[in-house]
């Protein structure tokens, strides 16, 4: 969304927009509860009592992938319904958005590599040893 600001959009383009995003919560809305749902029933086969195989929870696993696949194309299919509404002129300036927003990220990373503070203990072990 915020590269789509960088395109400037027109009134009739956002409301297009959102259209798009409302018709696809339609589809996408259900299968993000099936997902919650499949994530409950993981955590409570885990929080059973009794012995928990890998196997107990592979087919809701599988479940749960091909949720996620769903989900994924969906977003796939709402990118390419946004892009075709915009101009050359519009996914020119939101490439140059992105490629802005890559940069800045490469400058943080490169900023906190260079930050060294003192190790951090697990929060169920000793301290570590102080050089």
């Amino acid at each position: 969304m915020m590269s789509l600001r960088a395109a400037n959009l027109s009134s009739a383009q956002w409301q297009q927009v959102h259209q798009i995003f409302h018709n696809s919560h339609a589809t996408v809305g259900p299968l993000f509860n099936q997902l919650h749902s499949i994530d409950q029933q993981i955590s409570a086969k885990l929080l059973s009592s009794g012995t928990v195989a890998v196997s107990d929870l592979q087919p809701l696993e599988s479940q749960a992938e091909t949720l996620h696949q769903q989900i994924d194309a969906q977003s796939l299919a709402d990118a390419v319904a946004i892009r075709n509404l915009l101009s050359a002129d519009q996914i020119a300036k939101m490439a140059t958005f992105d490629q802005q927003m890559s940069s800045l990220h490469q400058q943080i990373e490169t900023l906190l590599k260079g930050i060294q503070g003192p190790p951090v203990a697990p929060a169920d072990g000793p301290p570590p040893p102080m050089d």
